[in-house]
């Protein structure tokens, strides 16, 4: 069996392509570079087909591959591109597309149950936030209170004083 043609899309710019160049390189991977800018049609059609204008984007036979939806580092795109490279392909039946499509429904729920599991240990966060900021509201109040009462012992005391020291002393005679 032949292997298929690895074709990869890149724009000038991107250090990401540059660096997946360098480690398909390292692994003598073959692929082929198309810059989008000169295959603009051909990018066109992909960027249409995958709803992505990512890059570096891989077209392998009837497979597209495409930087954190189906790889996260330039190891993982080389693995996926060997591994297409050697697979049979074929046009894909009603069966096939059934299984995706319930592959991506329990992939969605996986990732819903996450963000909840997210999503409540951030309200548990904000709930203890918004404690801390009740009680040291409470604590400022008390602090003030007792800054008051201890100010009016002061004057009561100083009144004291005063009317203690205003008062004639018996003289001893």
């Amino acid at each position: 069996m032949e292997k298929l043609e690895i074709i990869m899309y890149t724009m000038p710019t991107c250090g990401y392509c540059a660096k997946m160049k360098q480690e398909l390189e390292a692994a003598n991977v073959e692929y082929t570079e198309r810059n989008f800018k000169e295959f603009k049609k051909e990018w066109e059609y992909v960027k249409s087909l995958t709803r992505s204008a990512v890059f570096p984007t891989f077209v392998i036979g009837k497979e597209y591959l495409i930087p954190n939806r189906d790889f996260s580092n330039p190891q993982e795109a080389i693995q996926s591109l060997l591994y297409y490279q050697t697979v049979t392909h074929r046009e894909p039946t009603m069966e096939d597309i059934v299984e995706l499509l319930k592959n991506n429904m329990y992939m969605t729920k996986m990732a819903l149950d996450r963000i909840d599991v997210i999503s409540k240990k951030l309200q548990e966060e904000e709930d203890k936030k918004n404690h801390l900021e009740e009680l040291e509201r409470r604590r400022k109040e008390v602090v003030n209170r007792n800054k008051k009462l201890a100010e009016e012992i002061q004057n009561k005391r100083n009144q004291t004083k005063d009317l203690y020291n205003s008062t004639e002393k018996p003289t001893n005679v």
